[in-house]
């Protein structure tokens, strides 16, 4: 039997993964178009959109540890990824200390360990203190729908539907533009660093000059 899987896993192949399993988000939302009191639809575009954060963070994890394999050895940086590393089902009693206490915080630091691998900087794929609410409506909604203590606890409210897609929307965003960083040579990252040294230099001269 063949075996399609590259051999290295790439910040390509980890965009093209993510914008299949987003394409799934969008077909959703299209289906409950046709049914937006549907709760079953709504159930689907939320599963569509855990599925799609816990494959991201999965990739992006996996791309952090093929990245610092190829760096020198940091203490400090191994440890951050031993932290993140420690949140699987088979964590000693170091790991446990470690653990990300929830779903929600590790989706939101999801970036963290690629970011300290890829020469950008950390700060910038933090997310505001509204995708954060928006991320803790959805992780409220995601624990509902993993142990439902009633029916009630199925119903997806328009709120939990509209915190879904805000929160897709910046990952997926902030997602591309980390693997393309993550993608970059040593010449194309001096390159990119160039053009924005010079438009930041550009700015400060129209400021200046009443530009």
């Amino acid at each position: 039997m063949m075996n399609d899987e590259p051999a290295v896993m790439s910040g390509q192949h980890i965009r093209a993964i993510l914008d299949e399993l987003r394409s799934d988000v969008d077909t959703a939302f299209s289906n409950l178009d046709n049914s937006p009191t549907s709760q079953s639809g709504r159930r689907d575009v939320l599963n569509a959109v855990i599925n799609y954060l816990d494959t991201a963070r999965t990739l992006l994890f996996r791309l952090a540890q093929i990245r610092e394999r190829k760096q020198p050895f940091n203490i400090h940086k191994r440890s951050i990824l031993i932290a993140f590393e420690s949140n699987s089902d088979n964590a000693t009693q170091l790991e446990e200390r470690l653990r990300p206490p929830s779903w929600e915080q590790s989706i939101s630091g999801m970036f963290v360990p690629a970011t300290i691998f890829s020469r950008v900087e950390t700060q910038e794929f933090s997310p505001s203190r509204k995708v954060s609410n928006d991320l803790a409506t959805l992780a409220s909604a995601r624990a509902r729908l993993l142990a439902p203590r009633t029916p009630s606890s199925l119903q997806i409210t328009k709120q939990e539907l509209l915190s879904a897609s805000r929160t897709i929307t910046w990952v997926h965003a902030k997602a591309h533009e980390l693997l393309m960083v993550a993608s970059e040579s040593p010449a194309q990252e001096l390159e990119r660093r160039l053009k924005l040294r010079d438009l930041y230099d550009l700015k400060i001269f129209d400021q200046l000059h009443g530009g």
